[in-house]
């Protein structure tokens, strides 16, 4: 379904929406940096990713094309590169694999109009 939306609107000047990975990516990003701001948050905002080795080249491609889309307003808080790390060393990367786990558990459930279990946090 992607690509027959978007397969035709490929171009040099945005080869990156190739991907269905570009939108959940800017997603992510735009909201975070979008939500610092209304907070009044003015530094850069540090993004740490898990380390996927064929994903890592793509994710900085697609920042450096990101930042001539992003919003003015919050170009300064996205400034410095994308932090990739280890999921299995790095904590809050862990915490974060938890909450979207538990997260797709209770989706699926409610999708599937089954009883939803409550994380135990």
């Amino acid at each position: 379904m992607y690509q027959r939306v978007f397969l035709d609107k490929v171009s040099k000047e945005n080869h990156f929406i190739e991907h269905p990975y570009f939108i959940l990516f800017y997603g992510i990003v735009h909201s975070i940096a979008h939500h610092f701001h209304q907070l009044g948050h003015s530094e850069p905002i540090d993004f740490v990713f898990d380390t996927q080795m064929d994903q890592v080249k793509r994710v900085i491609q697609t920042w450096n094309d990101m930042q001539f889309f992003s919003d003015p307003a919050i170009r300064p808080l996205v400034v410095n590169p994308p932090i990739f790390r280890n999921d299995r060393t790095t904590l809050p990367l862990q915490a974060a694999d938890l909450h979207a786990w538990w997260t797709h558990r209770m989706m699926t459930a409610y999708f599937n109009d089954q009883p939803m279990r409550r994380p135990p946090f």
